[in-house]
């Protein structure tokens, strides 16, 4: 466990991977994907939030769901300037 943590491992998302293939998409369904993602991320940011506070989690859990909750609420950072520059035309795809 202790190089679990210890050592960081090279995890390449598969949501990097599709990034740099989004404009096979086209500019509208790129966009729509984007803006799905964002939503489903929001919706995972809530989950999360509810279930940190519900009180009911151990303490060591506590870690995992602030860990988790840091990462995806600067992945929707992220996306929702991703999602503006789209919308605005300032990234062509």
């Amino acid at each position: 466990m202790g190089e679990l943590i210890a050592v960081p491992t090279h995890e390449f998302p598969q949501f990097a991977v599709a990034l740099a293939e989004i404009d096979t998409l086209g500019a509208e369904v790129a966009a729509n994907a984007v803006d799905d993602r964002v939503g489903a991320l929001e919706a995972r940011v809530a989950e999360l939030m509810a279930l940190r506070d519900a009180s009911v989690t151990p303490a060591g859990y506590l870690l995992a769901f602030d860990y988790l909750l840091a990462t995806t609420q600067a992945e929707l950072s992220w996306l929702h300037g991703f999602a503006r520059r789209q919308h605005t035309n300032e990234v062509e795809i």
